[in-house]
């Protein structure tokens, strides 16, 4: 249902209406202004001629002051105004009669500039709204006020492009910028306010001209008239010499008086190429008239723009059979009869999805990936020649724009960015990515024409240089864009957040050409640059959290896109940097130069860069769900869409983890499971998942992949991947019910247990013990074969005393060696064995062994006096708790001492000691009094402290059977003995008190004792 948005606010009301004081006002001053008059020409013929007023510029300033008076939301006067064509019957004709006047033109500039200003955001939701008139949630008078506030601002939208084709007029660009004349022959210091006002007066007629556009496009003529005026104003914009006037102000932006023009500039750059595909623009110089140029269509093929195509390959072989069958049988009568109706019933279904999906909202789709996300609305017709004549325009003046004064703009913005200036709007960063993601495709473009192709062994542009986009290349501008990022993503602003990746990728791209240049200081600057983003502690790279923040349908099919391009060119980038440099670092090392430089550490930096971990680090499960999104739309997608697929795809597979993959040969049982043959486990089995074999199974059913070259690497890779699947399922049956399930965060986890049939390092290595088939590992055979052969059944030297076995020699004769039989007595190093070697040799290896072990046991010997505390410790810690009346200066007193000192003891194993001997409670005993025991189990065991006031150790109470007496015991014990004695019930209390935690009546580990004098004698 359509909504209607509240009452509108006293400002709204009466939308459109002027009062009659003020109309009677406009109605005088434009009657006045002129009046055309008909007059004869030479050939007989009559024609019009416009005279104005003799004080035209005074009537002129009424009008202007009448306009300013104009409320900017409504703006009743502008539209009136447009209602009586005054600007196409008056101020035009004046414009074009008075170019010789400055100051009729400027007020005519004023005028131009207060008309076409651009309409206001309420303004813009007032013509979006959908109005329910049948509703009755609102009064009819409000919906009244909501229909008339959408009619005005639909109303202003149409003048905005009017206005916008009436300034196509020949000839009427050129008086505005002879206004700009006088102002631009002068040097920045001889200019005074008048002449700056002029000039940015000017501009801001030019911003308003580039911005009107119909806020609501719900029809394929206003769009295409909209794209076709556009054109027109940018040859325009050409011929009348607007981009040399832009050029030449670029070029002094940095001018202390120029500096306020520099977000004006911007956003007349960002509305010149909004909606402009800048590779089009860069190829103009091969369009002819009526389309574009082979090479460019192949171009758009292959980015995905028209990647169509091979959809309607698709549907029309899928349909070949049902067609085929009508043709046969057209032409008489009669039965038909089908042995097999499974293809119709597919056709049928099809269609019914078909038609359904062309009834569907196209509004619903906006931002999932079944939607198009065409960036460019002219892409997909034939151009125009008025199109193609505003291609070569912007291609020029993008030429001039990058060669003259791309280096001073960018740097003014990017102070203003930096300081956050007070100038800057909500908006202007996106803008401001807008503008330099156009500008850096069109260079990159321009580069690869300009190079005759890519580098066959990078894969980029073959010159050297990016030109002044340097500018936009330094660690700035990336903190900009990836900190964009992290903002984006967490204020949920999917529109920002896929320009700001759009520009990532572009700046990597570019980052890409720089490694390749064969300059050696841009190689230096990337190195640098990549040290930053990618080598140094702190990372600046976002790739992972890009991907991981993906969720489905809050996104557009271009955004995904252009996401898994950044994660293949980034991936690309380091490892073409890695192989670079790393012949040079070796040269380095060889040479054995003591003093490195910070290029040196860079270059080794990157030389020593792990890219299988970066990959490992990629991998998510929000990365899995974005690829496999994608991929879903393989018919659509373009043919380096589905490469960077298959590429992220084959490195999982080739991605080796830490683990070991036990594979077992058939027939064996767990006495053999020395004869395994060991791999290394791989990522491989994230792609073994239901969704993705349903993708599987339809590329390899449709026909339309089978045609042509576009899907050949696709093809190759699934038959690749089924046939490993049906490999690991047949050795382990449970891999097709792992497919039916998502893998969570412990992905990695998942792989190994799939592949090793769910048997674990542990699980391994003890069933290997228990059976006595375990492996002798020789320290000399291990430092040999290396550390990754020996992962299943490894011990660490730091394990507890409990898991290791001090009788080596005797489990390694026992046991079964790595290879399947008995381990040997040449292994074991022992005489008389049937061996080659000498008996020195022999000799030897049984004294290192005899080392090695005897090393071995005095080290655990070590690590186990360390640990635990011995006779001679535990006299000194009860001795200075008895000595010293406070915790804290008998604990001082204990870790001076020498021994404890050695046995590295600190004070929290003293103090955990002594709570363990029942020297302290828990909570510090009141000042002034001895220490004695307060914890729960030490209360009332006054009989621990003998005559000589030394403390007696307790020992472990047994298990007593009820009713034995406990004389000397604590808790329950001290109880049962009241009982015997016949004491009264309130003492229980007091006793449970003491269990609860030693809570008495001098509080929790007061260091009370039991019984008091009475009791003593008692």
């Amino acid at each position: 249902m359509a909504t209607v948005l509240q009452r509108p606010t006293s400002q709204f009301s009466n939308p459109g209406r002027i009062e009659s004081n003020m109309m009677n006002e406009l109605l005088l001053v434009v009657s006045v202004l002129g009046s055309h008059v008909s007059e004869e020409d030479e050939e007989g013929g009559v024609s019009e001629r416009f005279v104005p007023v003799a004080d035209c510029l005074n009537w002129l300033q009424d009008l202007q002051r009448a306009l300013r008076s104009d409320k900017d939301d409504l703006r009743p006067i502008a539209n009136q105004l447009g209602t009586w064509k005054v600007v196409e019957e008056k101020l035009i004709p004046i414009a074009l009669v008075k170019r010789d006047d400055p100051d009729t033109i400027l007020t005519l500039a004023k005028l131009f500039v207060i008309l076409t200003k651009p309409m206001t955001k309420p303004a813009k939701q007032a013509a979006l709204i959908n109005i329910d008139v049948k509703s009755k949630k609102f009064s009819e008078e409000t919906i009244q006020d909501q229909v008339s506030l959408k009619e005005n601002a639909l109303l202003q939208s149409m003048y905005l492009m009017e206005y916008k084709r009436l300034f196509l007029k020949e000839g009427l660009l050129e008086v505005f910028v002879d206004l700009m004349q006088g102002p631009l022959s002068k040097t920045e210091q001889r200019r005074d306010d008048r002449d700056n006002s002029t000039i940015e007066l000017v501009l801001h007629l030019f911003r308003n001209l580039l911005c009107a556009e119909p806020v609501v496009k719900n029809s394929a003529s206003l769009v295409n008239e909209d794209i076709r005026i556009h054109h027109q104003l940018i040859a325009v914009f050409q011929k009348e010499l607007v981009f040399d006037i832009i050029v030449f102000l670029g070029e002094g932006i940095a001018h202390k008086k120029n500096e306020r023009w520099n977000l004006l500039i911007m956003e007349i750059l960002h509305f010149l190429v909004r909606n402009q595909d800048p590779s089009m623009t860069a190829k103009s110089a091969t369009m002819v008239s009526g389309g574009a140029s082979n090479r460019g269509n192949e171009e758009n093929k292959k980015s995905g723009v028209f990647g169509l195509g091979a959809a309607r390959k698709r549907e029309k072989a899928k349909f070949s059979s049902v067609a085929n069958i009508g043709a046969r049988h057209s032409r008489f009568g009669g039965t038909l009869k089908l042995k097999d109706t499974s293809k119709i019933l597919t056709a049928s279904s099809s269609s019914n999805k078909a038609s359904a999906a062309r009834r569907k909202n196209k509004q619903t789709a906006a931002f999932t990936a079944d939607a198009t996300g065409f960036k460019f609305s002219y892409l997909g017709t034939s151009l125009t020649p008025i199109a193609i004549e505003s291609f070569k325009a912007l291609n020029s003046f993008s030429r001039s724009f990058v060669e003259k004064c791309y280096g001073p703009v960018m740097k003014s913005l990017k102070d203003e960015f930096r300081r956050d200036s007070n100038r800057l709007e909500a908006n202007d960063k996106v803008v401001f990515f807008k503008i330099v993601w156009f500008f850096s495709v069109w260079q990159r473009t321009h580069l690869e024409l300009e190079g005759g192709g890519t580098s066959s062994s990078t894969g980029h542009p073959g010159t050297a240089g990016v030109g002044q986009l340097l500018f936009t290349l330094d660690l700035f501008s990336f903190n900009l864009v990836t900190n964009a990022c992290e903002t984006y993503i967490a204020e949920k602003k999917p529109t920002a957040l896929t320009q700001a990746v759009a520009l990532y990728k572009e700046m990597v791209k570019l980052l890409s050409i720089m490694n390749s240049s064969p300059d050696e200081s841009q190689s230096i600057m990337s190195l640098g640059l990549q040290n930053q983003l990618y080598f140094a502690n702190e990372p600046k790279d976002k790739v992972f959290k890009l991907l991981s923040a993906w969720k489905s349908g809050t996104q557009s099919k271009q955004y995904l896109c252009d996401l898994v391009e950044l994660v293949h060119e980034t991936v690309k980038l380091q490892d073409l940097s890695r192989r670079k440099w790393k012949k040079e670092v070796e040269a380095i090392s060889n040479k054995g130069r003591k003093e490195k430089s910070v290029t040196d550490e860079y270059k080794e930096n990157c030389a020593s860069f792990d890219l299988d971990k970066y990959i490992g680090r990629a991998v998510s499960s929000g990365a899995m769900k974005a690829y496999t999104h994608l991929f879903r739309e393989y018919p659509s997608n373009g043919v380096e869409t589905n490469h960077h697929i298959v590429s992220f795809f084959t490195r999982l597979c080739k991605h080796k983890m830490e683990v070991v993959k036990t594979i077992f040969d058939e027939g064996d049982d767990k006495a053999g499971m020395a004869a395994a043959k060991e791999e290394a486990v791989t990522l491989e089995p994230l792609l073994f998942n239901m969704e993705l074999m349903i993708i599987y199974d339809r590329i390899l059913h449709d026909k339309a992949c089978m045609v042509g070259s576009d899907f050949q690497e696709l093809i190759k890779f699934v038959t690749t991947i089924v046939r490993h699947f049906a490999t690991a399922a047949k050795r382990n049956p449970l891999l097709c019910v792992e497919g039916l399930f998502h893998v969570g965060v412990k992905y990695r986890k998942h792989c190994e247990m799939v592949t090793n049939c769910y048997l674990d390092e542990k699980t391994l290595s003890g069933g290997r013990e228990e059976q006595g088939a375990g492996p002798a590992i020789d320290e000399e055979d291990k430092e040999k074969q290396g550390e990754s052969d020996w992962i299943v059944g490894k011990k660490d030297e730091g394990d507890s005393e409990a898991e290791w076995s001090e009788d080596e020699d005797d489990i390694a004769v026992q046991g079964k060696g790595a290879r399947g039989g008995e381990e040997s007595d040449e292994d074991l190093g022992m005489v008389g064995s049937d061996s080659s070697e000498d008996e020195g040799e022999k000799n030897k290896r049984a004294e290192k062994k005899r080392a090695k072990k005897e090393a071995k046991r005095l080290a655990k010997e070590e690590r186990k006096r360390k640990k635990h505390f011995s006779k001679e410790e535990d006299a000194i810690i009860k001795s200075a708790f008895f000595v010293h009346t406070t915790e804290d200066n008998a604990i001082e007193a204990i870790i001076q001492e020498e021994i404890m000192k050695q046995g590295e003891k600190d004070t929290r194993k003293v103090m955990q000691r002594a709570r363990t001997l029942g020297l302290v409670g828990e909570k510090e005993e009141e000042k002034g009094e001895k220490i004695a025991p307060t914890t729960a189990k030490s209360q009332g065991n006054e009989d621990r402290w003998n005559d000589n006031r030394k403390f007696v150790p307790k020992p472990k109470p047994k298990r007593k059977s009820y009713g034995q007496e406990e004389v000397n015991g604590e808790g329950t014990g001290m109880k049962r003995l009241k009982k015997v004695r016949g004491e009264g019930a309130a003492d229980d209390d007091d006793d449970d008190e003491i269990l609860a935690g030693g809570v008495g009546e001098s509080g929790v580990g007061g260091g009370a004792r039991l019984f008091d004098s009475d009791d003593d004698s008692e």
